[in-house]
C-alpha cells in the first residue's frame, strides 16, 4: 500500500475509534427550541416537591485527565430543603441558578434553599483538606414534552481548594444531574439499544473491510474495500447513536429519587465562565466552565 493510502487508512481508523465515545455529560443540555412561551410539564410541581427532605451523599471529581491536576472530594453531603427563602429584599441569600434566575424561569418551579449537612474532604500534601461549600439553592428544571429534565444544585466555595497542581477555584459552584421518568428512560433506553445493534453491525463490516483494504493483492481492490470501509463509516454515524451517548445504559448507572424518577448518579460540576450571571445572552454563548464530575453516591430519602 502507498504512503499516502496509508495514512488516509490510518485517518479513517483513528476517527472511527473516536465514535460513540462519551464524554462529559452536557451541564444543561435541553432538546428543542426554548422561548418565553415554552412550558414545564404540568407534573414539575410535584417531581420538585418530592425532593423535599432528600440528603445527598456527593463525590466531587476535579480536574481533567491530568492525574497531578486530578483530585477526589468524598463525603460531601447536603439536603434539599422545601424553603424556597432564598431572597430578601431584593437581594440573593444563596448563588443564581440557570432556571430561576436566568431566561426561561418558567420552566423551574423556583430555588430551595440547600442545607450542607457534611462536608466534603480531600487529602494533600498538608493532610486532610476540608471543602465549605456554602449558600446553597436547588431547582428541578424541565422542558414540556422533553425526554429529561435536570436537578441543579449551587453553591458558594469561599476559599480555593488546591491539591497539587489542582485548584477548585473559590465562588459559584454547581451541580447538575439528568432526570428522567421511569417510562422516558426505558423508552430511550430501548431506542439507544437498537441503534447500538446497527451501528455495531456496521462497525463489524468495517471492520471486514479494512481487514480486507489490507490483504488486498492490488491498489483497485485495496480502493474498493477501502470505499466499502468508508461507506460503513458513514452508516455508523447514520444510526445516530452519538446523540445518545449521554443516556445511561444500565441500572447501575440511575438512582431511584421517587416520584417516578431516576437521577442519573454522573453529572456534571460546572462555574460560570468569569463568573457572569445566567442572562440570555451568557447563556447564548454557552457561557459555563466545565471543572469536573459530581457523582451520586447515595441518597437517602
Amino acid at each position: 500500500m502507498s504512503s499516502h493510502a496509508s495514512t488516509r487508512l490510518s485517518v479513517l481508523v483513528l476517527g472511527l475509534a473516536a465514535s460513540g465515545s462519551s464524554g462529559f455529560i452536557s451541564t444543561l443540555t435541553m432538546p428543542g427550541v426554548v422561548t418565553p412561551t415554552t412550558r414545564a410539564p404540568d407534573e414539575l410541581e410535584r417531581y420538585t416537591m418530592g425532593q423535599f427532605g432528600k440528603v445527598l451523599d456527593i463525590r466531587l471529581t476535579v480536574g481533567g485527565r491530568d492525574t497531578d491536576q486530578l483530585f477526589v472530594v468524598d463525603g460531601f453531603q447536603f439536603e434539599l430543603g422545601e424553603s424556597s427563602d432564598v431572597e430578601r429584599e431584593g437581594r440573593l441569600l444563596s448563588v443564581p441558578l440557570p432556571g430561576t434566575n436566568g431566561p426561561n424561569p418558567q420552566l423551574s418551579r423556583g430555588a430551595h434553599a440547600i442545607e450542607t449537612t457534611k462536608d466534603g474532604t480531600f487529602i494533600s500534601l498538608e493532610g486532610l483538606q476540608t471543602v465549605e461549600l456554602r449558600d446553597g439553592s436547588w431547582e428541578m428544571v424541565w422542558r414540556q414534552d422533553s425526554i429529561a429534565g435536570i436537578l441543579v444544585c449551587g453553591f458558594n466555595l469561599a476559599e480555593d481548594a488546591r491539591r497539587n497542581s489542582g485548584v477548585l477555584e473559590k465562588g459559584a459552584i454547581y451541580l447538575t444531574f439528568p432526570v428522567y421518568t421511569d417510562e422516558g428512560l426505558a423508552s430511550v433506553q430501548a431506542t439507544k439499544s437498537m441503534k447500538q445493534a446497527a451501528y455495531d453491525m456496521h462497525k463489524k463490516e468495517r471492520d471486514e473491510q479494512l481487514d480486507l483494504v489490507r490483504s488486498a493483492p492490488n491498489p483497485l481492490m485495496k480502493a474498493l474495500h477501502y470505499r466499502n470501509a468508508y461507506q460503513s463509516l458513514e452508516s455508523m454515524h447514520g444510526t445516530g447513536l452519538s446523540r445518545l451517548a449521554e443516556v445511561p445504559s444500565t441500572e447501575e448507572d440511575v438512582v431511584e429519587i421517587g416520584e417516578g424518577l431516576r437521577a442519573v448518579k454522573t453529572g456534571t460540576l460546572w462555574t460560570t465562565a468569569k463568573g457572569r450571571a445566567f442572562s440570555s445572552s451568557a447563556m447564548a454563548k454557552n457561557d459555563r466552565k466545565l471543572l469536573g464530575i459530581a457523582t451520586i453516591v447515595a441518597i437517602d430519602v
